[in-house]
């Protein structure tokens, strides 16, 4: 084995420790969708119209706050594209899909507030930018739960390729430490299985109905991020032995080695 292959293997492990493997935290809007309820219900006249007075002036502060609501969802899901749209070899279309629906439905329900003509009428439309879409609760994070799921099997296959090369190696201490290797990113791989239909499947009414539904999701990636740092640190330590010369032996490793890195991008991504 040559002293550049070592480099190129070692170079791999390094990319290896780049990518994001868990989901960013989500942003809650169930204490904007309250607000908004508590402070219009308990002013909204009874029996009152919104065409003289105080009702006049109650139906156009219902109506900037949903614009306002409403854009920074929009804002929001229009840099999700984006950045979906960097994502390589996973498939995100789904989730594309979500928010270009969810643009164009928050799209016409602003248009649908700001016809409004009385202050309830205009309270009860503005409820629905939470209760039918969770833009900020829901949506986002499922985003980047999925992208850090294509991250972590980005990463599994990446350690699976190294263990296949340094299996060939004639020291023992290599191949244990491979074969750990393996079986932690693979524990981790098998933790993920699924998840991102699972993720996909959630709808803003079944948040409503359990809005603490994501946690045990997180509480699975984080799980997977551990075995993916268990298999890290085995790799690091077989660099270490290869490097000091006491993990040479006959293998097939070349240098495509470096191929099965994962690219920045999709480092960024998760």
């Amino acid at each position: 084995m040559t002293r550049q292959s070592l480099i190129r293997i070692g170079a791999g492990v390094a990319v290896a420790g780049l990518v994001a493997l868990t989901a960013t935290p989500a942003f809650a809007d169930s204490t904007t969708s309250t607000t908004l309820s508590t402070t219009s219900s308990s002013v909204v006249p009874r029996h009152g119209s919104a065409s003289t007075g105080s009702g006049a002036a109650l139906l156009a502060a219902i109506q900037a706050k949903a614009n306002a609501d409403i854009q920074a969802r929009l804002t929001a899901l229009r840099g999700a594209i984006g950045v979906l749209g960097g994502v390589k070899n996973c498939d995100v279309s789904p989730l594309v899909s979500t928010a270009q629906t969810d643009i164009s439905m928050l799209t016409a329900l602003q248009g649908t507030i700001d016809a409004d003509t009385t202050a309830q009428k205009a309270h009860a439309d503005a409820q629905t930018i939470f209760t039918q879409f969770r833009v900020f609760a829901l949506v986002l994070p499922v985003d980047q739960m999925v992208r850090a799921t294509c991250a972590i099997n980005e990463a599994v296959t990446l350690f699976d390729g190294l263990g296949s090369k340094w299996s060939g190696l004639s020291n023992p201490a290599v191949t244990t430490l491979a074969a750990q290797m393996v079986a932690s990113a693979n524990a981790s791989g098998a933790l993920v299985s699924g998840l991102p239909g699972t993720l996909e499947g959630i709808t803003p009414q079944t948040w409503d109905g359990q809005p603490t539904i994501l946690k045990q999701y997180r509480s699975t990636l984080q799980t997977a991020r551990g075995d993916l740092q268990s298999a890290r640190n085995d790799a690091r330590q077989i660099v270490a032995l290869l490097h000091s010369g006491r993990g040479q032996g006959q293998s097939s490793v070349s240098s495509s080695t470096s191929s099965v890195a994962p690219t920045t991008s999709t480092a960024a991504a998760a």
